[in-house]
């Protein structure tokens, strides 16, 4: 069993867990379900993913790069066969 950590703005963490190592796709999504970012990390092998370093992050911006609004956004996470989707609040 392993686990990936996600840091989605600044220091609010999600640990996930997973069986096996693959690549790993992280979606946000706005209330309207249209794609804010997507954050596509390098094949990730089965281990711990707890440390900073080892996180994956979002730095708050869309894809052409500009800040988002506050307000309330879903992510999704793929990893091989593992999907969990989560709600998160974008406070500035």
């Amino acid at each position: 069993m392993s686990a990936i950590r996600v840091n989605l703005a600044r220091y609010v963490y999600h640990l996930h867990q997973f069986k096996e190592g693959s690549d790993v796709i992280i979606r946000i999504y706005s209330m309207t379900g249209a794609t804010a970012r997507e954050l596509k990390l390098v094949y990730k092998p089965a281990g711990l993913y707890i440390n900073r370093d080892r996180s994956a992050y979002w730095d708050g911006r869309n894809e052409t790069g500009e800040q988002v609004s506050s307000g309330t956004y879903f992510y999704s996470i793929q990893a091989g066969r593992y999907s969990d989707t989560r709600k998160i609040l974008m406070l500035k």
